[in-house]
């Protein structure tokens, strides 16, 4: 396969390929070869990618109008697929995701309702129907008394079970707004961005220190890819059990900021406590075994290991500024080997 590596010169690079002449073609190396390498919405792999798969084409020495069009189709897919519409995607299918189920159980509700109204002015006209009766059977005014006494007591404790229920339901419809349908130990992307916006303000009024803790399965594609999604999933219920454990012991939000990333914030953790917990995190995931409650799984214990980005909130930052920080820590991390915490230092 061809390359070209950034060390070779742009001119003698344009040479090798014979294209020196053609302002097009110039205008493609130049891109892959130099753009690509800067843009910060590619990853290392990302880019190797590109310029291995564009001057291949190159290496072609098909320099005809069809050729240039195939190179910019190419060029046009890889712009479109990056880390940063990747991410989007994800977050998009998993807000889809908690959308549809807080309306099914928002449907459930309001149905519920419509039956629970039905049953009340059902059982209210029963009541009144009973004592209606009982007024015209009985003589005495203290068995009338007594008997309707004991019909409304009977009613107020059937509305007071029914309270109990509907409590229930609004705990369980909160929870389904703002925990994540699959990992329901952790809070949906919606509840992550409105709590990092507070605790943005908050830290603006009161300078109290907040971090936020970026989390990455590493290798996860490769863990779907071997041994189905259905595993993966499993294997991101594992990591949300811990993260959620550990996150309480700090009074964090532990999250799902998106696929396989998940997300701790805390609020009063200086920077260099939210970075032992951090390490504390990856420590117990790395020496986590589990077999996967998955039907007809026999592949035994699985292990695992995570690449976790810190990131403190800085003065004139916006929540924002935060994620992008953390989330630049990570891919550090996840460059520089995996399996590793990295605290993003502040420009």
């Amino acid at each position: 396969m061809a390359s070209a590596p950034n060390g070779i010169a742009f001119k003698d690079l344009l040479c090798k390929f014979g294209i020196e002449d053609d302002p097009r073609w110039t205008a493609v190396v130049l891109f892959v070869r130099n753009l690509v390498r800067d843009l910060s919405v590619f990853t290392e792999q990302d880019k190797a990618a590109i310029q291995q798969d564009i001057f291949d084409h190159i290496a072609r020495r098909d320099f005809s109008e069809q050729a240039y069009h195939e190179v910019l189709e190419r060029l046009n897919h890889f712009v479109g697929d990056n880390i940063v519409t990747r991410e989007s995607r994800t977050a998009l299918e998993a807000e889809k995701r908690s959308t549809a189920a807080l309306l099914d159980e928002m449907r459930e509700t309001v149905e519920a309702m419509r039956k629970s109204d039905d049953r009340r002015e059902s059982k209210l006209d029963q009541v009144r129907r009973d004592t209606e009766e009982v007024i015209e059977r009985e003589p005495e005014r203290e068995r009338i008394l007594a008997q309707v006494r004991e019909q409304f007591e009977t009613l107020i404790q059937e509305l007071r079970n029914e309270a109990s229920e509907w409590e229930a339901r609004a705990r369980r419809l909160e929870h389904t707004a703002r925990f994540d349908p699959l990992l329901t130990q952790l809070h949906n992307r919606r509840a992550l961005d409105a709590q990092i916006k507070e605790l943005t303000k908050a830290y603006r009024q009161t300078g109290e220190p907040v971090a936020l803790m970026m989390i990455d399965v590493d290798h996860f594609k490769r863990v779907n890819d071997s041994l189905g999604h259905q595993v993966g999933d499993e294997v991101l219920k594992e990591l949300a059990s811990i993260v959620s454990s550990q996150a309480t012991l700090v009074n964090g939000f532990p999250a799902r900021y998106g696929g396989e990333e998940l997300v701790v914030v805390t609020q009063g953790l200086p920077a260099s406590e939210a970075a032992i917990k951090a390490e504390a995190i990856r420590r117990i995931v790395e020496k986590t075994r589990f077999i996967p409650a998955v039907k007809d799984y026999d592949g035994g214990e699985i292990s695992f290991t995570v690449s976790i980005g810190v990131a403190n909130i800085q003065p004139g930052w916006m929540a924002s500024d935060l994620l992008r920080a953390a989330d630049r820590a990570l891919y550090i991390a996840k460059d520089s080997g995996r399996n590793m915490v990295i605290t993003s230092v502040a420009n």
